[in-house]
């Protein structure tokens, strides 16, 4: 698989010229498009059971609680109980002022994209230029993304789920790079997962999403049939839906 990367055309120019280097675009064959060789039975049952694991750690369980913790101090609510904690003082609660103060100077601008020439190249005013033209390409997709409110509403999470998941795609409709955050109470992560400074290394991690039955079976390839019949995850899907039709 090591000389096959190496020899692919991927992010390379094709038949040596050098000219595609400065021009915008695809500048190799597109990548195909995500298969898997599991059944869909397959596939359900192993997110069944990622799905179980995380539900039922002990880990799991105290981070909701803490992150419960959290989100009613943010609210204010952390005496909103029949019988206030003794063993906490009765003061002010500032710690949404403190994280509302905050955020608006870590989100004060879109961070500056980075794009330079190698630094073995020679200086050249035409790949200047083309530096110049890709920043601003990059300063242009963060405005489109409204990257500055998405960066708040991570910090946000942050600050009091302890998480900030962000998922990163393609928009089909507009043709550009997009970025979500997701809130951390929608995802499946493995309780044996550590985050370092390579980021979080875990087996899996997953996101609950809800979907119309119509693109489910779209994405599942619509009335395809296989070995003659139609899989059992369309059946299923069909089935649920037969009423509502």
């Amino acid at each position: 698989q090591s000389l096959e990367s190496l020899g692919a055309d991927i992010n390379k120019t094709l038949k040596g010229d050098s000219s595609l280097e400065t021009k915008p675009g695809v500048v190799s064959e597109k990548l195909p498009e995500l298969t898997l060789t599991m059944s869909d039975e397959d596939i359900t049952k192993l997110t069944e059971k990622w799905e179980k694991t995380w539900k039922e750690s002990p880990k799991k369980a105290e981070w909701e609680k803490q992150i419960e913790e959290n989100e009613n101090y943010w609210l204010g609510k952390q005496f909103d109980q029949p019988q206030a904690d003794k063993s906490r003082a009765m003061v002010d609660n500032i710690i949404f002022e403190s994280l509302e103060t905050y955020l608006p100077q870590a989100t004060r601008r879109n961070p500056e994209p980075i794009v330079t020439l190698d630094a073995s190249e020679e200086s050249d005013p035409i790949k200047e230029k083309y530096v110049q033209k890709v920043k601003l390409r990059l300063s242009d997709l963060a405005d489109k993304n409204k990257l500055r409110l998405k960066l708040k509403k991570g910090a946000r999470f942050w600050a009091i789920y302890l998480l900030a998941p962000a998922k990163f795609g393609w928009d089909l409709d507009k043709n550009i790079p997009i970025v979500r955050i997701i809130r951390p109470k929608k995802i499946i992560l493995d309780p044996e997962a550590t985050i370092d400074e390579d980021g979080y290394n875990g087996e899996y991690i997953g996101e609950y999403r809800k979907l119309p039955a119509s693109k489910i079976l779209a994405i599942m390839g619509g009335d395809d049939v296989e070995g003659g019949e139609v899989s059992e995850g369309k059946k299923a899907i069909k089935e649920l839906i037969k009423d509502d039709t």
